[in-house]
């Protein structure tokens, strides 16, 4: 969703956000934590349109793991 904001770079073992001229580093992870927490309410809103209940009680399972600041930086960190 986001690869043309931001992307991780493994040799540096950083993430890079996109600044509308040039890649600079995201320093402390903010600017991708960020991302990942609005992923997290996209997600969480297209779960509501879920018509099958099991699929939307798996899903917004997920979505509520995904909302924790933890999950989500062991997320961006792999």
């Amino acid at each position: 969703m986001y690869k043309d904001i931001a992307r991780y770079v493994p040799e540096r073992k950083k993430w890079y956000i996109f600044d509308g001229k040039r890649w600079v580093a995201d320093i402390g992870g903010l600017k991708a934590m960020e991302l990942a927490k609005e992923l997290c309410d996209a997600l969480i809103v297209y779960t509501a349109g879920i018509k099958d209940e099991s699929r939307r009680d798996a899903f917004l399972k997920f979505c509520k793991q995904w909302n924790q600041r933890r999950f989500r930086e062991t997320y961006l960190k792999e």
